[in-house]
């Protein structure tokens, strides 16, 4: 569907063969990347005016299964991925929890917007890198967080519209 690296080098460009609208990127800034060179990522400030925005011209659509995966460095809690954020439709991708005792947070909602299931896994390493992605398969009905490749948590989805 897409690939977005968002680093100091690409920017906002998808490097798919699907040449989706590059994403607008706001108050960011190039930062050293999980291999360590410089620009291979971005930065976010941790503020509300820093973001990254994907247009979905239709080609991003997914019905029967979805994987995000992403490199995250967080320091904070806050959303690393949020769909359509003035609702909770679609999938929201976030780091909840107080101060030694973070998680990442998942919740896969169906299109009118009811919460099929949310999932929570207590192996978020912060200020490390993570190689975070998480998976929804309608046909087997299981949503996956992996952290660096390994299943950390996984739940049977109560609904499947």
């Amino acid at each position: 569907m897409a690939t977005y690296p968002l680093s100091g080098a690409l920017g906002g460009r998808d490097i798919s063969p699907n040449k989706n609208p590059r994403a607008r990127l706001r108050n960011v800034k190039p930062g050293n990347g999980p291999d360590g060179l410089p620009s291979g990522a971005i930065k976010l400030s941790g503020s509300p005016d820093s973001y990254v925005s994907f247009t979905n011209n239709g080609k991003l659509d997914t019905v029967s299964e979805i994987t995000i995966t992403v490199w995250v460095k967080p320091k904070s809690a806050g959303p690393i991925f949020h769909y359509k954020p003035q609702t909770w439709r679609g999938v929201h991708v976030w780091v909840v929890g107080r101060p030694g005792q973070r998680k990442f947070f998942v919740r896969f909602s169906t299109r009118s917007g009811k919460t099929v299931q949310a999932i929570r896994s207590s192996h978020v390493k912060m200020g490390r890198w993570n190689y975070l992605a998480v998976t929804y398969d309608k046909k087997k009905g299981v949503g996956t967080i992996w952290r660096n490749g390994i299943p950390v948590a996984q739940v049977l989805m109560k609904h499947r519209d």
